[in-house]
């Protein structure tokens, strides 16, 4: 009899702290999605859509992406995937986001920027963090558009190349180059191409 009744008091309180960690969890994936919830500006010169479908089973996700309105009709497409999920996943995603906006977005109060040199400053950023955790990585694009000059910039850090379709056709901005936080002094290109007003960019 003592030897049942410790079973059922333990596998009572097994499930007491499952219920808890649960809670917690879904707690913590709010806090992620308030957190990473996505800000669509207006603009006279540009239309902006986002669709973002998370896997039903999981709770937290690697995925990062942003539309940054820098000055004028200048803003700056951000899109990221952090290998994996789960809490360290969506940890780093957390963190990206706050460097973003504490440390490179600070200093860019001109509203101009290149893309290849985001993704290079943002590359030694990450080794400095992915480089103790050899199974993460962060595959990472950005592209910078201007309403005024009518131009597209990209660079392109391991992601699927972002895509310019025109009335000519479909187009693949920039081909990949390695994902951040592998190598930390690799230096990133940009491609850039002049836009047509009826022109859609697709990142994916």
């Amino acid at each position: 009899a003592d030897k049942a009744f410790e079973v059922y008091m333990l596998r009572r309180k097994t499930a007491e702290q499952d219920k808890l960690l649960q809670a917690e969890l879904a707690m913590a994936a709010d806090f992620q999605e308030l957190f990473l919830q996505v800000r669509i500006p207006e603009s006279a010169c540009f239309h902006f859509d986002f669709i973002n479908q998370y896997a039903k089973r999981l709770s937290f996700g690697g995925d990062y992406f942003d539309i940054l309105h820098l000055k004028k009709e200048r803003y700056l497409l951000l899109l990221g995937d952090v290998a994996g999920h789960g809490l360290k996943a969506s940890f780093l995603v957390s963190i990206l986001k706050s460097i973003i906006y504490s440390e490179f977005m600070k200093e860019k109060t001109e509203g101009n920027i290149s893309p290849s040199e985001f993704l290079t400053w943002l590359n030694g950023r990450m080794h400095t963090i992915l480089h103790r955790t050899p199974d993460l990585f962060l595959a990472f694009s950005a592209c910078y558009i201007d309403g005024d000059s009518g131009t597209l910039s990209c660079a392109n850090g391991g992601q699927p190349p972002p895509l310019l379709i025109s009335g000519s056709g479909v187009v693949e901005i920039c081909h990949p180059e390695p994902a951040l936080g592998v190598t930390e002094s690799f230096r990133y290109s940009e491609a850039t191409r002049q836009m047509s007003p009826d022109d859609v960019i697709l990142l994916c």
